[in-house]
């Protein structure tokens, strides 16, 4: 985030969301548009006491425009000037186990990710000791070439 600035806006809603990574984020929606918001306390505060009121948010955005946080407001909100009205009063807080099963998903999803690279690497120097087997004119069982791949990448990981 490179760009910053403030701006003055309706709060009209607070979302909260999860990204494919499974992080907890909220997208708060203004009269000038949607803004992520990855701060817990800052959309606790907004949610209680700025929905459906003017607030001053600043605003961090991306180089290309794509990506627009809201990192801070000024606490101050006004009242706005049209009636305005919200299902939502406030925005309940995330429940401490789904942030809990959130980072239990990015940790499945990482292991998962690990688990494929290691597939990944055993094939490839089961590949080669094929290779070096036919030109050895060597005979050995498949299942005992994956195996010492296996424990070689085992090895690896170990060592780093």
């Amino acid at each position: 985030m490179e760009n910053k600035e403030t701006i003055k806006a309706l709060v009209k809603d607070i979302e909260e969301k999860e990204s494919k990574s499974g992080r907890i984020f909220w997208s708060i929606e203004t009269d000038k548009g949607k803004f992520s918001c990855f701060e817990k306390e800052i959309v606790e505060a907004i949610g209680m006491n700025g929905i459906g009121k003017i607030c001053n948010l600043d605003i961090a955005s991306s180089e290309d425009g794509k990506f627009q946080n809201v990192r801070s407001w000024d606490g101050k909100p006004e009242e706005a000037k049209k009636s305005f009205t919200t299902a939502k009063a406030s925005v309940k807080p995330a429940e401490p186990d789904k942030c809990l099963v959130s980072q239990d998903k990015f940790a499945e999803a990482r292991e998962e990710k690990n688990r494929s690279i290691y597939v990944s690497y055993a094939k490839d120097i089961f590949i080669e000791l094929v290779k070096i087997d036919a030109a050895e004119k060597k005979e050995y069982l498949a299942s005992e070439l994956m195996k010492s791949a296996i424990n070689l990448i085992k090895q690896a990981a170990k060592e780093f």
